[in-house]
């Protein structure tokens, strides 16, 4: 251990490195060739009060306390950061540090004073060549200006370009507040008003306006144009089938579909029943259902227009007679040289025969009874049933032939109530060299 002096200096003590008390800490003499021990340990700090009556602190440098020293100048600034890490301002009061400020929120994209929302209430003035008004800030971006923005010029008496002109280059059909008569004043219809939008005229309106509308049944000019109830039809029916039905003075009359009427024997459904030629008692007009209850047709002469006659086979199981009589020509001698009184042909044919049905056409010559007369040659069958049959006249004596004709069905079951059609005609011409008529030459 070793030991020294106390020596005192103007409130310092010094103690000379006569031993080791442990109480100080040998450091050189600074050139007086003792050692001496200070009263702090290097870079040591310690709080203290300044001048100002603030905290502050001291630090030990080279074995001495320095001035006593607050945290911060009063009125100083230093940067800081918040807790959402946005950057703040800190200021010094009384040597202390402040609260770390939030910034004012700019427009950037960043909750900028930390309350949980960016760029909220920002806005600023924008203008445009039409004038100005305000922006605000969204996503870190100026936009929505409310300033008008330059359009296309229309006819309005307005500078919709912001060009300094009005509806420059523009044809207008009508000034801005103008307004004129409108409508038709006919039928139905009662004028009004209209107004210029945009240099156009506006629709016809006013509380008196009547517009034209489509043009109904009611015997009235819907559609003013000075006629009424004009080129209106409609479907109309009745149990017969569709029609057209015409408006005439307001109402619907003249419907052109068929109307049931009593059934006839037509081959059509006259009752609209949907039954053709049903409910029929008979050929009403026929009375000729036995040989001798024959109809009498006339005469047939030559060189004169062909005898017809139209009846029906009706109903099932009827059958139709007639007569007519083949007149001689009347010449004495009407064949030279031969004095012969020429060659008659005569025809019967029967045609029209409906469908669906088969008749049969027989031909009695004098006698309607088959066994007491003459069969009258032969049938031909076809399209059209011809029967022909010839005969030599003779001079003087009269050449007439009575002829029977019978129609029936070829089946019990057969009829229609659609005519058929017998055609009579009578043909006269002169024997050959030989004296042979030409349905008496041989055949080949």
């Amino acid at each position: 251990m070793r030991f020294g002096t106390a020596i005192v200096f103007a409130g310092c003590v010094l103690v000379a490195c006569g031993g080791d008390s442990g109480g100080g800490v040998a450091v050189p003499d600074n050139g007086g060739g003792e050692e001496v021990a200070v009263g702090c340990t290097e870079n040591d700090q310690k709080a203290c009060t300044t001048g100002e009556g603030w905290e502050g602190t001291q630090d030990c440098k080279d074995g001495a306390w320095t001035e006593c020293k607050a945290a911060c100048d009063d009125g100083e600034q230093a940067e800081c950061t918040l807790a959402c890490g946005s950057k703040g301002k800190k200021v010094c009061v009384e040597g202390k540090w402040g609260t770390c400020n939030a910034p004012a929120e700019t427009c950037n994209g960043e909750d900028d004073d930390c309350d949980g929302t960016a760029d909220e209430d920002l806005a600023r003035d924008c203008e445009t060549a039409c004038g100005k008004g305000t922006e605000t800030c969204k996503a870190g971006a100026w936009e929505g200006c409310t300033a008008a923005a330059p359009g296309t010029e229309v006819c309005n008496g307005k500078d919709d370009d912001c060009d300094g002109a009005t509806d420059e280059s523009l044809t207008c059909a009508c000034s801005p507040n103008q307004t004129q008569v409108c409508g038709k004043d006919e039928g139905e219809c009662y004028p009004g008003t209209q107004s210029c939008v945009d240099g156009k005229w506006g629709p016809c309106g006013g509380a008196s306006f009547v517009d034209e509308k489509t043009e109904v049944c009611n015997d009235k000019d819907d559609d003013c144009d000075g006629k009424t109830d004009e080129d209106l039809t409609r479907d109309c029916e009745t149990t017969c089938g569709k029609g057209k039905e015409t408006c005439t003075d307001g109402k619907w009359e003249g419907c052109t579909a068929k109307v049931p009427s009593a059934e006839t024997c037509n081959g059509e459904d006259d009752d609209c029943n949907g039954k053709v030629d049903d409910g029929l008692s008979g050929d009403a007009k026929e009375t000729n259902q036995t040989c001798q209850d024959y109809r009498d047709l006339g005469n047939v002469v030559v060189d004169t227009p062909s005898v017809f006659a139209a009846y029906t086979i009706y109903p099932a199981g009827d059958e139709d007679w007639f007569r007519v009589t083949f007149k001689d020509v009347g010449s004495i001698i009407p064949c030279l040289p031969s004095f012969d009184d020429g060659c008659y042909i005569g025809v019967v044919q029967l045609s029209g025969v409906p469908d669906g049905v088969e008749y049969e056409l027989n031909v009695l010559v004098d006698d309607c009874d088959a066994t007491g007369g003459s069969f009258a040659g032969e049938t031909f069958e076809g399209p059209d049933l011809v029967s022909g049959f010839g005969w030599k006249g003779e001079v003087v004596f009269s050449d007439d032939r009575t002829v029977y004709v019978q129609v029936k069905p070829k089946a019990a079951t057969m009829g229609s109530c659609v005519p058929y059609t017998l055609t009579f005609d009578l043909y006269n011409d002169c024997p050959d060299g030989n004296g042979l008529c030409s349905w008496e030459q041989p055949v080949e």
